[in-house]
């Protein structure tokens, strides 16, 4: 078949493909309409290069990897969401309609040093065969062998999920990726609908207009939405948008954090003003680092770089 090179602009984060992409040599990588969700999928996407085959519509094959949001099916888009006073510790694998915030395995052994966790980004499932990730932080998947057995830990929605899996399959080509053993009972463990952990981080606060003041403030508690501060500044107002920057520490680093916030209530309690803040301006580096941050913090791990 004839294949035609894409453009960079021809993928992109969170829309549907246009067209079934392969490899070079030929391979199905994705299927027409699936969706990257995924940054650091695109980026590797982007880096090896892609291709469409001429004149050809969607492909009825699967693809070598599949939608991180798979279409659901009208039953399924019927079906009301779980709520947590219905869960059971031992569930089946989720669907994972809500995406996968954050994902880690670790080895079974008596080293603890190779048991050190490591971030994979979640690819796609085939249902009852395997679950499909890779690598984010370099990991060296030649350290892994096919057949060991892996510790797992999943964010996703409203809950955290831990199984034990089985390293199915290593892949090097077209880039590094695992096929790891489709669980059949997981470990369901629910969270807050936001999961907001206490925190004690020095913060700055930066006032708009056309001479900028910084304050300084302390972080109480902190969500992927928004954050408790305390500051002996009260100049800030209800509705106000204002900067704020902080450090967090995740994977054994302080990580610079910057966004914009907006001030969703007041109120002073003994000389000092606490902030009700809502995040409205995130770039993906800091939400990524306050992911992680509420992530080692629940589970109680360190995710290392």
């Amino acid at each position: 078949m004839s294949l035609i090179k894409l453009a960079r602009a021809d993928i992109q984060l969170g829309k549907p493909l246009e067209y079934a992409i392969y490899t070079e040599t030929k391979q199905l990588l994705l299927q027409r309409g699936q969706i990257i969700n995924s940054p650091d999928l695109l980026a590797k996407v982007r880096e090896m290069g892609v291709f469409r085959e001429d004149g050809v519509g969607r492909p009825k094959t699967q693809g070598l990897l599949m939608s991180v949001k798979p279409k659901l099916t009208d039953e399924e888009e019927a079906l009301p969401e779980r709520t947590d006073s219905a869960d059971r510790d031992e569930v089946p694998f989720p669907s994972l309609r809500k995406g996968v915030e954050a994902f880690q395995l670790s080895a079974l052994t008596d080293n603890d040093a190779a048991n050190a966790p490591f971030r994979v980004a979640y690819l796609g499932v085939m249902k009852d065969v395997s679950i499909i990730v890779t690598p984010l932080t370099g990991f060296p998947v030649d350290a892994l062998r096919e057949g060991q057995e892996l510790n797992a830990k999943m964010f996703s929605g409203r809950h955290i999920y831990e199984f034990r899996t089985i390293v199915a399959k290593i892949c090097v080509e077209p880039f590094e990726y695992l096929h790891l053993s489709y669980p059949s009972r997981v470990r369901q463990i629910p969270v807050r609908q936001h999961i907001r952990v206490e925190a004690d981080v020095v913060a700055k606060m930066l006032t708009n207009g056309l001479q900028p003041q910084l304050h300084e403030a302390r972080l109480s508690d902190i969500s992927l939405i928004g954050a408790g501060a305390t500051s002996s500044s009260s100049v800030f107002e209800v509705g106000e948008r204002i900067k704020i920057s902080f450090k967090l520490h995740s994977g054994g680093w302080d990580r610079p954090v910057a966004l914009t916030t907006v001030i969703r209530n007041k109120r002073v309690e003994e000389g000092l003003t606490r902030y009700g803040l809502e995040f409205v301006s995130m770039p993906h580096e800091s939400r990524s680092t306050i992911r992680n941050y509420l992530f080692e913090t629940v589970t109680q791990t360190v995710i290392p770089d």
